[in-house]
C-alpha cells in the first residue's frame, strides 16, 4: 500500500510543481525596475514599447481610437474593461523560433523550426504568449498580447493601465478568426505592450525562477505526503 501511496505522491507533487512554475509570473517581480516613459521620451527616439506609461502617452478607450493608429508608430496605452483568453499562443519575438536536439553537450540532426502559433488551453508554454481579447470602454473588443501579470490583474477585476503598446500587424489563425467572430472583435491589427528588449535579457533568468519554484514545490509537497502517510500508515500497518 505504501509503495502505491508513494507513486500516486509523486505524481501529485510533480502535479503541483508544474501548476507553480507555470503559474508564477516572474516579470511581475522585477517590472518594478522598468523606466516610466512619456511623449519626451519617444521624442528622443527612444524605444518606449512595454514601459510603464508617463506623461504625454495617449491612453485610449475605443476600438475607433485603436484603428486610427499607425502600426509600429503610434504608441498608446488603456484600461481594458474586461479580457478574454484565446487559447491561441504565438511565438515570443524574443525566442530563437529553432530547436536542436542535444547530446553529451553537443547539437546534433537538423534545426527544428518551432509553430509560429498554436491553440491550447494550457497555460504551459514558456516560449509562446497568448493572445487575449481586451475589451475597451466603448464595449468593443481588439486582440493583444500583453505581460501575464497585467492579463492575470484583468481577469480578477483589478483596474489596470497597461504597459505603452503599439498596433502591430498579426497572422489571423483560423481559431482565432472565430473567437474574434464570436465577440465581434477588431481584426486588422493587434495590440502589442511587450518590451523585447527588457524580455530578451530576462528569459533565462525567469525560466530558472520558475524551475527553482518548481523544484521547491516538489520537495515540499513529496516530503508532507511522506510525513502524512508515514501518520495514516505506522509502520506494518500497510502492506
Amino acid at each position: 500500500m505504501k509503495k502505491i501511496l508513494s507513486y500516486i505522491s509523486l505524481i501529485l507533487a510533480m502535479i503541483a510543481a508544474v501548476f507553480a512554475a507555470f503559474r508564477l509570473n516572474p516579470d511581475g517581480l522585477l517590472r518594478g525596475k522598468q523606466e516610466v516613459m512619456g511623449l519626451k521620451d519617444i521624442e528622443a527616439g527612444k524605444d518606449v514599447t512595454g514601459h510603464p506609461a508617463g506623461e504625454g502617452i495617449p491612453c485610449i478607450s475605443s476600438v475607433a481610437e485603436f484603428d486610427q493608429l499607425f502600426s509600429g508608430t503610434d504608441h498608446v496605452t488603456m484600461k481594458p474593461v474586461s479580457i478574454v483568453p484565446t487559447g491561441v499562443w504565438h511565438i515570443k519575438s524574443w525566442v530563437n523560433p529553432y530547436s536542436q536536439r542535444r547530446y553529451k553537450g553537443r547539437a546534433v540532426g537538423a534545426k527544428k523550426k518551432k509553430p509560429e502559433v498554436i491553440v491550447s488551453k494550457l497555460e504551459i508554454h514558456m516560449d509562446y504568449n497568448q493572445y487575449y481579447l481586451l475589451e475597451l470602454e466603448d464595449g468593443k473588443y481588439i486582440p493583444a498580447e500583453i505581460p501575464e501579470p497585467d492579463a492575470d490583474a484583468i481577469k480578477k477585476g483589478k483596474d489596470v493601465t497597461l504597459p505603452i503598446g503599439e498596433k502591430r500587424t498579426f497572422s489571423m489563425t483560423e481559431h482565432l478568426r472565430q473567437i474574434c467572430g464570436k465577440y465581434g472583435a477588431y481584426t486588422d491589427g493587434v495590440f502589442f505592450a511587450f518590451d523585447e528588449e527588457w524580455y530578451d535579457s530576462m528569459e533565462l533568468f525567469m525560466v530558472l525562477m520558475r524551475l527553482g519554484l518548481g523544484a521547491v514545490v516538489f520537495l515540499a509537497m513529496g516530503i508532507c505526503f511522506i510525513l502524512l502517510w508515514d501518520k495514516v500508515f505506522p509502520d506494518g500497518d500497510a502492506q
